[in-house]
């Protein structure tokens, strides 16, 4: 889930920035002004994605960090009950929800 809006970016970019630099021979006014348009038009669909799928996104990271523990003392992810919270892989998804909600705590 966190990856698919990182692939959408990179066919955005593909899309609006390096798509109108190779697209035939043009004067120097003519391309800048195309990369210019294409850099507004690019620009407002990452945005506009980001503000999409940020709610999302933030809640399915955050989601990592919630733990229910059971009665037989068994203590497990709240998001999938199949991933122990007392795994020895769970350091490495607290650093990561940490890295990626970095940019929210300076909000």
């Amino acid at each position: 889930m966190t990856v698919s809006p990182l692939v959408v970016a990179v066919v955005i970019w593909i899309i609006f920035f390096v798509r109108p630099k190779y697209s035939g021979p043009q004067t120097g006014e003519s391309r800048r002004r195309k990369v210019k348009k294409a850099l507004d038009k690019g620009s407002f669909a990452l945005l506009f994605l980001a503000f999409l799928v940020y709610p999302a996104v933030s809640q399915t990271i955050f989601s990592a960090l919630v733990c229910e523990t059971f009665e037989g003392g068994a203590s497990v992810l709240a998001a999938d009950y199949r991933i122990s919270c007392d795994a020895d892989n769970r350091f490495a998804w607290v650093v990561y929800v940490q890295f990626v909600s970095a940019p929210a705590a300076r909000d």
